[in-house]
């Protein structure tokens, strides 16, 4: 039997998903809803009763849609992030709590970009990793109403930052964020409203690691230039990884190697694995929930309503 998929939503990277579904000859899409509310998403799921709900709504839906989702024993694969508010994340862990057994995840990690995938293969060469460093910049070009407000946009740390820092949480070990300190600006963002245009942060873990980012919509809009500039830069004690351009480069005592390999699957299809109970990279759950709850934290922080010295 064809794993059944239903689709709500149709923001962001859904067509990084439908790609993959479509080379994919054990799933089918049995409903499909672009737009409407989490009500209209209950009946699409009570009709259709998928096994796999990919979501793709407006964000400040996301935290609803996945815990109808999960409350329904029905997993959820979400675009980033899972919940723009704290409460929303605490209604996604009480019913995740209920459910045991059914996975969720957003559409961010570091395994499914040529040269990302690499390090994440290989950060074990370098020793014990001790401070990282992460870019994500992208092109304004002419962006759609919902980014120039904030309750609909999220901000810059949620949407955009929540990449990296997911990045640097594999990266560091997968161990857990202990403060950040953070700020964010509107300014120069070009008549966009709310949108902040520039970001950094800088982040503790467990271990004393440390780790800063970057976040901005500063890259040139120049035709010769990729939409998106993603680096990073993990250094341990044996060596160090950078990544640029998709390529990973590994230099150490006697060593410069480089290596630019794609990943054997998508997203995706990586979670689907997970549903299965097979090997995958896919980051979920309680993880998903840590990593969005830190993007938000680190929102916060640069808001000035919350300390940079924080209790996760």
């Amino acid at each position: 039997m064809k794993r059944k998929i239903a689709i709500f939503g149709g923001r962001g990277h859904l067509g990084e998903v439908l790609r993959e579904i479509a080379g994919l000859p054990d799933c089918e899409i049995v409903a499909n809803c672009t737009s409407g509310s989490p009500v209209e998403l209950r009946h699409m799921l009570g009709e259709a009763k998928p096994d796999v709900l990919v979501v793709c709504s407006p964000l400040e839906d996301h935290a609803e849609c996945v815990r109808v989702a999960v409350s329904g024993h029905c997993h959820c694969f979400c675009e980033k992030p899972i919940a723009t508010t704290f409460e929303g994340l605490e209604k996604i862990a009480e019913a995740a709590a209920k459910a045991p057994g059914v996975k969720f995840a957003q559409m961010c990690a570091p395994f499914y970009d040529a040269g990302m995938y690499d390090a994440a293969r290989r950060v074990g060469e370098i020793g014990a990793v001790r401070v990282l460093s992460a870019q994500k910049s992208y092109k304004l070009g002419i962006r759609d109403d919902w980014f120039r407000a904030r309750a609909t946009s999220s901000g810059i740390f949620p949407w955009v930052g929540i990449h990296a820092i997911s990045w640097l949480w594999h990266f560091a070990g997968r161990g857990r964020f202990k403060r950040v300190a953070a700020a964010h600006s509107a300014l120069h963002n070009r008549g966009n409203g709310d949108l902040e245009i520039s970001a950094a942060a800088m982040f503790e873990f467990e271990g004393g690691v440390c780790a800063t980012l970057t976040a901005d919509y500063l890259r040139p809009e120049n035709a010769a230039l990729t939409h998106g500039d993603d680096r990073l830069r993990v250094a341990g004690t044996a060596g160090v990884i950078d990544v640029r351009d998709g390529v990973c480069r590994i230099t150490g005592a006697g060593r410069d190697e480089t290596f630019s390999n794609m990943p054997p699957r998508g997203m995706f299809e990586d979670f689907l694995r997970a549903v299965d109970g097979l090997e995958s990279n896919a980051i979920l759950n309680d993880d998903a929930l840590h990593i969005t709850h830190t993007a938000l934290l680190a929102r916060e922080v640069a808001d000035g309503r919350a300390k940079s010295a924080c209790d996760f």
